[in-house]
């Protein structure tokens, strides 16, 4: 069961709105991004076990369901956001929504297919939405606090 939002540290409050925000954004920039992709070369468009449309139209509003649900959660948080929360939620939610709409469009619809047809380019295609969420997760994990790193040299002693 999912705690109740009064029960969210001010930190994870912060972290979950600016995360949700980004992937609803990450969204829209996937899609663009398989535009760009599909207009270069690099990839390209074939009919699916979903046409373009209903996807399309499914992902945009599922991008707002997110972003609305990331600006609620803002609402009621009075934390602070630190550089690490924003960067890493930004990196984390971009990440992650370059990851689950490749995978869905590429190998759920199969709507998308990588040019090259190269298990290295599809591994580079899904690798960078992986790759930016890892790096989002690890910036976001808050730095052990100067005291408690105190504390451990002075029990090691």
């Amino acid at each position: 069961m999912t705690p109740d939002r009064a029960d969210w540290q001010p930190r994870e409050q912060a972290l979950a709105s600016v995360a949700l925000t980004a992937a609803g954004v990450g969204c829209l920039v996937y899609f663009a991004g398989v535009g760009l992709l599909i207009a270069l070369g690099v990839a390209t468009g074939r009919p699916g076990v979903v046409s373009w449309v209903p996807r399309t139209i499914g992902l945009g509003v599922f991008a707002g369901v997110l972003v609305a649900w990331g600006t609620r959660i803002a609402a009621g948080s009075r934390h602070a956001r630190s550089t690490r929360v924003v960067v890493g939620g930004w990196l984390f939610g971009l990440g992650l929504a370059w990851f689950v709409g490749g995978v869905v469009d590429q190998h759920v619809f199969k709507l998308l297919g990588i040019a090259h047809g190269s298990v290295g380019w599809d591994v580079v295609f899904h690798g960078a939405g992986s790759l930016a969420a890892g790096v989002g997760w690890v910036i976001a994990e808050p730095a052990p606090a100067a005291s408690e790193q105190g504390r451990r040299k002075e029990a090691s002693t």
